[in-house]
């Protein structure tokens, strides 16, 4: 749910990423 296109996105996207 977050922009993957940004680097920085996927990174975000794994720290707030449920277990």
């Amino acid at each position: 749910g977050y922009p993957r296109e940004v680097k920085q996105g996927e990174e975000f996207e794994k720290k707030i990423a449920p277990p």
